[in-house]
């Protein structure tokens, strides 16, 4: 049985996996052409990451956003939530949305 918090954290992950699935679904994708243009193999990774089976890795949230035409700031909140909710505090809930969207562009930027 799951304690309180990693159920919390389970449910957050599921919700994301179904988001993930439905903007896939809308963009036209396949699992198999998300995986291609995140820069995955194959179409394994994708369906794991949609049914809350493996963590979607940091790395890969802007790039999922971008391939599917999401607004990166609201995916990248959802994905902060469910995989780092300590950083999602910091960033999300003691700063104004616009600043932490300014701070994420600008961290985003330096990786490029």
């Amino acid at each position: 049985m799951l304690s309180e918090e990693n159920e919390r954290k389970y449910k957050l992950r599921v919700e994301l996996g179904e988001i993930l699935r439905r903007n896939r679904e809308a963009a036209g994708l396949t699992q198999l052409q998300l995986s291609r243009a995140i820069g995955l193999p194959g179409s394994r990774i994708v369906t794991h990451y949609e049914r809350a089976k493996s963590p979607i890795p940091p790395r890969k949230w802007r790039p999922i956003a971008k391939a599917l035409g999401m607004k990166p700031f609201p995916w990248v909140m959802k994905c902060a939530a469910a995989y780092c909710p300590d950083i999602y505090v910091q960033l999300f809930l003691n700063t104004d949305p616009s600043e932490a969207s300014r701070l994420l562009n600008g961290l985003h930027a330096s990786n490029d």
